[in-house]
């Protein structure tokens, strides 16, 4: 069967997590697999280089890609949109842009895949207009959902006002840029954007 399908994986931290987690998805849907969009966060937490886990894999085919922002998982700013280096930083975006596969699969970096997900869900999909495969949002910790305003059945006839979704106390964040761990320690990479397939500086 021909590699349809690209991968996209976004890691913050978790090196052995992302191990596993690429590892599973080889082990069980590598022939359907050609490229690895590999986004390392600009910042990462714990001194954590997750760079060196590509090179676990050295018959898998990398795209390395280093966003020049960390725009953590705060809302982005549709005036920015335009700028390409800012809307690249929104995670898996630079590789919805660039690949060349009709098919993206995206996936966290904290996943164990059991089964040829894959292949299930391009079955599933085929002749099909589609957004995605399976449960779509997190339904579970939504407070729409909470308050019985939404749900799986009528997510796209719900729009929300702004003030809604503003005044949520379901909704927490944190600033990762002001978190300070072991911050007299060298970077593990330079925090310059770079999309490179060259492994041997890991």
């Amino acid at each position: 069967m021909a590699r349809r399908v690209d991968v996209a994986i976004s890691v913050y931290g978790k090196p052995f997590q992302t191990a596993v987690t690429l590892a599973s998805l080889f082990e069980n849907c590598g022939s359907l697999i050609d490229k690895v969009y590999f986004q390392e966060e600009l910042n990462q937490p714990h001194g954590t280089c997750p760079s060196r886990v590509a090179g676990a894999f050295p018959d898998q085919a990398f795209i390395r890609y280093i966003p020049k922002r960390f725009l953590s998982w705060h809302a982005n700013d549709p005036a920015k949109l335009s700028d390409t280096d800012y809307r690249q930083s929104i995670r898996y975006q630079y590789a919805w842009e660039t690949t060349n596969k009709q098919k993206l699969f995206v996936t966290h970096n904290d996943c164990l895949y059991s089964s040829d997900i894959i292949a299930g869900m391009l079955e599933r999909i085929e002749g099909t207009q589609y957004s995605g495969v399976g449960l779509i949002g997190q339904c579970w910790n939504c407070p729409a959902s909470t308050a019985g305003v939404c749900s799986r059945e009528n997510y796209l006839a719900y729009s929300p006002t702004y003030d809604e979704a503003q005044v949520s106390p379901h909704f927490f964040w944190f600033d990762f840029n002001e978190i300070r761990v072991g911050s007299d320690q060298p970077p593990c990479i330079s925090a310059e954007a770079s999309a490179s397939t060259d492994f041997k500086e890991w």
